[in-house]
C-alpha cells in the first residue's frame, strides 16, 4: 500500500504496479498540483486501474497489507508519525513501512525505536527509500534512476523491498544500501550540493558582470573540467521548486543545530534570494527608478520548464516588486498560469495566451523560466511589438551579440550589460 497525495506517492504507486506488483493507493483527498500537472502520471494510473493493478482508496482500510510506503507532507514529522502509529495498530504480524520523504536527518531511526516499543516482540522494519525525481519528468527519472538509494535499519532488512524495486534498481546507475540516518542525510547533501553550485555559478556571475567578462566563457572552462562537469553550472535567476527549496532551508537549520552558527548553505539560500531579484534591480537601474506606469512583459512564471508550480519561482519576489512600484505587468507561461493566477489575482496582472501577445506595447521583457518555446523567436516581430528594445535574460537563453546587434538593449546573467 502507498500513502500520500504527493507526486512521491503518486510516481511510487503507478511504477509499482507498472511493475506487476497489485498496489493500493490510498489518497485521502484530491492529489497535489503537482500530480495533476506531471506528464502521463494520471492517465498511467487510469491505465494501471482498468487492468486491475492500482486501486485508489481514500480511507484507511481494517486490514491491510505488510508492507506500506509513506509519502505524506514533507514538512512535519507529525503525519508521519502518526500515519505509521495507525498502520502498526491496524495490522498483525510482521510490518515494513518505506519511508520516501524524511523530515529530518534521525526521523526513521526515531520511528523505529518509536514503534518497538510499542509493539514489542514484532518485527518492525522503518526503511527509507529518498526519491530522486524531477517534476516533469519523474515518471522516467523513478524508472530509470541516476541514483537508487535504500536506508535500512540493519543490513539485509530491506531485502523484499530492494526485490521489488529489481526492474527499476537494474536501470539505476547507481544503487546503495545504508543505514538509515546515512540515507536520510545523503538526500539532503546531494540537495545542498547541487544548490551550491548553482549559488557559487550566481556569484561568480555577478564578479564577471563587474570585471566585464563573459560567465559563460568561465563556466565553459569550469565543465571541461573532469573533476567538475558541467551539470549545475548555469547562472540564471535563481532556483526554487516546492519540495527542493523547502528541503534545503529545513537541512540549514539542521546544520545551523549541529554547528551552532550559520554555514555554507545559509549562504547559499542568501545567494539565491538575492539572484531571485536581480532582474528587477537591471530593470530598475535601466529605467533609473521610474516604473510607474511602465507595461513590462515575462515570458515565465513556473520555476523551471516543464514545472506547472510557482512555488519558490523568481516570478513571486519581482511580480510584488513590481506592483509595488506601480507597473503593470503581462505573463505568458505554458503551464503556470492558473498557479500564478491564483498568487496574483491583482488587476494590474495580465495573462497572455502567447509570448508575442505578452510582449505587445511593453517597455522590457523579462525571461524568467527557459521554456524551449522562448529561444526562438521571431525577433522581428518580437522588436515590432515591444515599445522599447529591452531585453533582461534571467536564464541567459540568448546570445548578447547576437541580441545587441539585432538592436536589443540586452541584459544577461554575467553577459551583456552588468
Amino acid at each position: 500500500m502507498v500513502h500520500g497525495r504527493s507526486l512521491y506517492a503518486w510516481v511510487t504507486a503507478v511504477q509499482l504496479a507498472a511493475a506487476g506488483h497489485e498496489v493500493t493507493l490510498l489518497c485521502e483527498s484530491e492529489p497535489d498540483d503537482e500530480v495533476r500537472r506531471e506528464p502521463r502520471l494520471e492517465s498511467r494510473a487510469q491505465a494501471l486501474s482498468g487492468e486491475g493493478l492500482l486501486r485508489q482508496i481514500s480511507v484507511l482500510p481494517e486490514h491491510l497489507p505488510a508492507t506500506h510506503f509513506l509519502a505524506l507532507a514533507s514538512s512535519a514529522t507529525e503525519p508521519l508519525i502518526e500515519r505509521a502509529e495507525a498502520v502498526l495498530a491496524s495490522t498483525q504480524g510482521a510490518l515494513t513501512l518505506v519511508v520516501l520523504q524524511a523530515t529530518a536527518v534521525g526521523t526513521l531511526d526515531a520511528l523505529q525505536a518509536r514503534l518497538a516499543a510499542q509493539a514489542p516482540g514484532r518485527v518492525i522494519t522503518v526503511l527509507a527509500l529518498p526519491l530522486f525525481i524531477r517534476t516533469g519528468q519523474a515518471l522516467d527519472d523513478f524508472a530509470a534512476p541516476a541514483l537508487l538509494l535504500l536506508g535500512e535499519p540493519v543490513p539485509g532488512a530491506g531485502d523484499r523491498v530492494h526485490d521489488a524495486l529489481r526492474p527499476y534498481s537494474r536501470q539505476a546507475r547507481e544503487s546503495l544500501r545504508m543505514p538509515l540516518a546515512a540515507a536520510e542525510l545523503t538526500k539532503f547533501a546531494v540537495n545542498a550540493m547541487l544548490a551550491s553550485r548553482l549559488s557559487l555559478m550566481n556569484e561568480l556571475a555577478g564578479l564577471a558582470s563587474r570585471m566585464k567578462v563573459d560567465i559563460e566563457l568561465v563556466r565553459l572552462g569550469m565543465a571541461a573540467d573532469p573533476r567538475i562537469g558541467p551539470d549545475y553550472l548555469q547562472p540564471g535567476c535563481g532556483f526554487g521548486g516546492p519540495s527542493f527549496t523547502e528541503d534545503l532551508f529545513r537541512f540549514a537549520e539542521t546544520l545551523r543545530e549541529a554547528g551552532g552558527q550559520p554555514g555554507v548553505l545559509d549562504a547559499v539560500l542568501r545567494i539565491n534570494a538575492e539572484q531571485r531579484e536581480l532582474p528587477f534591480r537591471q530593470l530598475w537601474r535601466h529605467f533609473g527608478g521610474q516604473l510607474r506606469g511602465r507595461r513590462i512583459a515575462i515570458w515565465g512564471a513556473a520555476y523551471k520548464p516543464g514545472a506547472a508550480s510557482v512555488e519558490s519561482s523568481a516570478i513571486l519576489p519581482i511580480l510584488s516588486a513590481l506592483l509595488a512600484q506601480g507597473a503593470e505587468v503581462t505573463v505568458h507561461d505554458p503551464k503556470a498560469l492558473p498557479a500564478l493566477r491564483h498568487a496574483f489575482p491583482q488587476p494590474q496582472v495580465h495573462v497572455a495566451a502567447t509570448p508575442l501577445q505578452a510582449a505587445q506595447g511593453a517597455d522590457a521583457l523579462l525571461l524568467l523560466t527557459a521554456w524551449p518555446e522562448y529561444h526562438n523567436p521571431d525577433y522581428d516581430q518580437l522588436l515590432n511589438a515591444l515599445r522599447q528594445p529591452v531585453l533582461i535574460d534571467g536564464r541567459n537563453v540568448f546570445e548578447p551579440a547576437t541580441m545587441q546587434a539585432l538592436g536589443f538593449v540586452y541584459y544577461g546573467v554575467g553577459r551583456g550589460r552588468a
